[in-house]
């Protein structure tokens, strides 16, 4: 039996744990409601006014001379895809020379006006010397790549993710067991006169309404961050001797291998013209493996509308033109597995209905996140007088306010690097600096209540976030007399977001400060 000191130390060692694995869940779960809004984002951040795409008029030609340019070797495979309004990126995939021998993998990367064919910049080498970003939308990537790894490295990312994925299934579950009122509790107010009931109410009631919408994303995003980091290597040492490349050719449909016999493509213009018509949609991404050959490929990804799930795509013979077949994600055609998985995206990220189905998942995600905070909160408060979960109080003070901190920081580093070239270093580096500094903060204000500390970060969360779109404006952004001329509702959207939620981060931060007594001092919490 374990005496009172072990079993003391073991209890600690569970809550902290589970404190840890809590902080890691709110920066998921918040990251990932940031994400639904990830396109909108992008477009506000970049002043974009729609989705681009490459295909104009005459563009087929212009994109046939430039590959008749490049050597045969590197032309495995050609992804096109919309840059900007006026510009297109042409990326080739293939084998030269190189320092490793003839066999080298070699990138291409091309931009191109696609009104006049000019070239705005062509870099070719090995992948560690092609630069791929778009700083126009390095804001956008730098929060989602937070949702989806954390910004950790390599499969690492992924694992934490799918843990904490793994976590809210588990959290859900157990919701659902532990809440056996639960229809009951679905329309309970906070009670007045008992502060901490009417928290546990608050907590209980955000909770019991995004269950099922908990266990709907657990479900996707474990998927997500395990299918090719767990899945994939487990099925190739079980069914291929640990060859991961059969392993994929076996799921999806691979590329046609590169072959001597040299053809005339098909015009491009008028593939893409039968594959728009086809698919009732514009072509978002075209790609053409062996171009030149006599088998070659064009596969064409199309926009999807507000209607649909998933996005069409066709795959055309690229000599003769001649459409083949509708391309499915996996294997040769419809099937449970395939419609199981094109609902993956949709139900996770919520774009099954355009933007009022954004909207919904936003709120959903908020209730998750604050669940989870103020179930941390409730665990806290019940050990308020044990000095350990004292720090582990500011502790979450810190993380619950600071990664949106950290996270609006980053917003402004971009937009006052916009006139620069090192606007994604600057966005990096404002969210580090803000990550420290929050840190630090919570470190000196140790000896002051948790309240106060999370209280004077909300305030500034809010100012920041109204501010924001006024420095958005004052670094050359898209005014909103500008948006609504062009259409550019993701810009309007966004900043009345951000506006609106500065206020009310304000307000909130006003509201729950302590009242002074009558002698001007604020009663104990």
């Amino acid at each position: 039996m374990l005496g009172a000191p072990a079993k003391k130390r073991l209890i600690a060692l569970h809550g902290w744990s589970a404190t840890v694995l809590a902080i890691l869940l709110y920066v998921v779960m918040l990251t990932g409601t940031i994400t639904v809004l990830g396109e909108e984002i992008g477009y506000w951040s970049a002043g974009q006014t729609e989705r681009t795409v490459p295909f104009r008029d005459g563009f087929g030609e212009i994109v046939a001379r430039l590959a008749e340019e490049v050597p045969q070797g590197q032309r495995e495979t050609l992804t096109i895809s919309g840059m900007g309004p006026d510009t297109a990126r042409l990326f080739f995939d293939g084998h030269g020379d190189g320092p490793d021998g003839p066999s080298t993998h070699i990138y291409r990367v091309v931009e191109v006006e696609t009104a006049t064919g000019q070239i705005l910049s062509d870099q070719v080498g090995p992948r560690d010397a092609i630069d791929f970003s778009r700083s126009e939308d390095f804001l956008a990537r730098f929060w989602r790549d937070m949702h989806i790894r954390l910004h950790v490295p390599g499969a690492l990312g992924l694992y934490l993710t799918g843990i904490a994925g793994m976590a809210m299934v588990i959290a859900a579950i157990t919701g659902v067991m532990i809440h056996r009122h639960i229809i009951q509790e679905m329309f309970v107010t906070g009670r007045p006169g008992n502060r901490l009931v009417s928290f546990r109410d608050r907590h209980n009631l955000a909770g019991v309404w995004s269950l099922p919408f908990a266990l709907l994303l657990a479900i996707t995003g474990t998927f997500y961050s395990f299918a090719t980091t767990v899945a994939l290597p487990v099925g190739a040492i079980s069914a291929f001797n640990g060859d991961q490349d059969a392993a994929i050719a076996a799921v999806l449909r691979p590329a046609p291998p590169q072959i001597d016999a040299q053809a005339e493509m098909a015009d491009l213009d008028a593939i893409v013209a039968r594959a728009e018509a086809a698919a009732g949609a514009p072509v978002e991404i075209a790609t053409i493996h062996n171009w030149g050959l006599t088998n070659a490929e064009v596969v064409t990804r199309h926009l999807e509308s507000d209607t649909q799930l998933f996005p069409t795509q066709y795959l055309f013979d690229g000599v003769t033109g001649a459409l083949i077949e509708r391309v499915v994600p996996v294997g040769d055609g419809p099937s449970f597995g395939n419609a199981l998985l094109e609902l993956m995206a949709p139900l996770h990220f919520g774009h099954f209905a355009g933007l009022p189905s954004k909207i919904v998942w936003v709120l959903l995600g908020a209730a998750m996140t604050y669940t989870i905070v103020t179930g941390l909160q409730l665990w806290l408060r019940r050990r308020a007088d044990d000095p350990a979960w004292q720090a582990g109080a500011h502790a979450m003070a810190v993380a619950v306010w600071g990664l949106p901190i950290a996270l609006v920081a980053s917003a402004y580093g971009f937009f006052l690097a916009s006139f620069g070239d090192g606007r994604d270093a600057a966005t990096v580096w404002s969210f580090l600096l803000a990550v420290a500094v929050c840190a630090l903060w919570g470190v000196l204000a140790r000896r002051r209540p948790a309240e106060d500390l999370a209280r004077q970060m909300e305030r500034l969360l809010g100012i920041a976030l109204i501010l924001l779109p006024v420095l958005r404006l004052q670094m050359g952004g898209l005014s909103w007399g500008e948006a609504i001329v062009n259409g550019a509702g993701s810009v309007l959207l966004i900043d009345v977001i951000c506006v609106g939620l500065g206020f009310g981060c304000v307000w909130h931060a006003r509201s729950r400060a302590p009242a002074p007594t009558a002698e001007g001092t604020a009663p104990a919490e």
